[in-house]
């Protein structure tokens, strides 16, 4: 593996593997693997909302500071000890399949985590597309689903979790139908069998294969079925629940009102709906709203360290990384995202010592 000294470089790279098909993507069962560097860098519809979040922290102004401190919200939140929280900044967003980058899957991401949990790298939030068994994974995580309609399946699988040492569970609430980029920026969402993803709250009378079919069993109905999906869970689940994909004032005050944990941030990477607004933006006029003491955390856009202080600046508490996990695998396997933390944490520290 080169030796990157930025997310950049290894983006670039990352594309260009998965578009040659290196000898251990030719293994998998299926030939065709050029839809891997479309799926890794897709979106739906023209794509605004992913550049919107990348646009977001690359437009944002400096001011250094050397003599007085700046402001920095720092507060425990439910899913991570007291004596964790202060060392912690970042953490591993959910992301699908990561073992069709590198074989080490969501092991090997985890084992990354856990070799950075006490430089910055506080947890990995293990997707329900993971390929990757939740036992499987030894590091601190927390564990993210959709909402389905078989509200007792998603109970279930959260009391599961937590007997796995599972410490938060992340309910995603803007993907109501599924994966919208599947079905707008690949061929198909098919191409790992439902088989392959251990993670995936199942009805017991599921017997489909496909995740077509999975996401035309499980969907909720209706508006008003989700929304009584979202409230179900948070007052029935072990765990505390944090709601992602909040992007409005409006949301937030509404998830605190139905006693969520905490506000996750995010827009799905541009994966959901487009010409949406930046995730840091929305950070910005939520914490403006919901004052200091509620916990908020986001994901989306983030590429350097510098990026990390800026959302921290602007009212997150903890901050995702999402694509530049994928090109770490991708490039390197675990000792890919080991240096995808290393970059983030020089280019953060640096940050740090320049007054920002």
């Amino acid at each position: 593996m080169k030796n990157y000294t930025t997310i950049a470089q290894m983006r670039e790279d990352a594309l260009k593997i998965l578009a040659k098909k290196p000898s251990w993507l030719e293994r998998i069962q299926w030939k065709t693997q050029t839809w891997l560097d479309t799926y890794l860098e897709g979106w739906t519809g023209t794509g605004q909302t992913v550049h919107n979040n990348e646009r977001a922290f690359r437009e944002t102004e400096i001011t250094p500071q050397f003599l007085t401190e700046k402001e920095i919200i720092y507060k425990n939140i439910p899913g991570i000890s007291d004596r964790d929280f202060w060392k912690t900044d970042t953490f591993v967003a959910p992301t699908a399949w990561h073992k069709l980058f590198h074989p080490g899957g969501e092991y090997a991401t985890c084992r990354a985590v856990d070799a950075y949990d006490r430089d910055g790298v506080g947890f990995m939030i293990a997707s329900s597309f993971s390929q990757t068994p939740l036992e499987h994974l030894y590091c601190k995580k927390w564990y993210q689903m959709m909402i389905i309609q078989q509200k007792g399946v998603m109970k279930k699988v959260a009391e599961e979790a937590k007997e796995k040492n599972v410490k938060a569970l992340v309910l995603t609430i803007d993907a109501p139908n599924g994966c919208t980029a599947c079905r707008t920026a690949w061929d198909s969402p098919d191409r790992v069998p439902i088989s392959d993803m251990p993670l995936l709250p199942k009805d017991k009378n599921f017997k489909g294969t496909t995740l077509k079919e999975y996401l035309a069993h499980h969907m909720p109905r209706n508006e008003w079925d989700f929304r009584n999906k979202v409230q179900y869970i948070i007052k029935n689940s072990p765990l505390p629940v944090y709601l992602k994909g909040i992007m409005t004032p409006e949301d937030a005050e509404e998830a605190i009102k139905i006693w969520a944990a905490g506000i996750y941030v995010s827009n799905h990477g541009g994966r959901q709906y487009d010409r949406g607004m930046s995730t840091l933006e929305a950070v910005k006029q939520i914490r403006d709203k919901i004052g200091g003491d509620f916990p908020l955390i986001m994901d989306g856009g983030i590429r350097t360290g510098q990026d990390i202080v800026i959302a921290c600046r602007a009212g997150a508490n903890l901050v995702g990384i999402g694509r530049p996990i994928h090109y770490g695998l991708t490039v390197g396997g675990e000792e890919g995202v080991k240096k995808v933390f290393e970059i983030l944490r020089n280019e953060r520290n640096e940050a740090f010592q320049l007054g920002m």
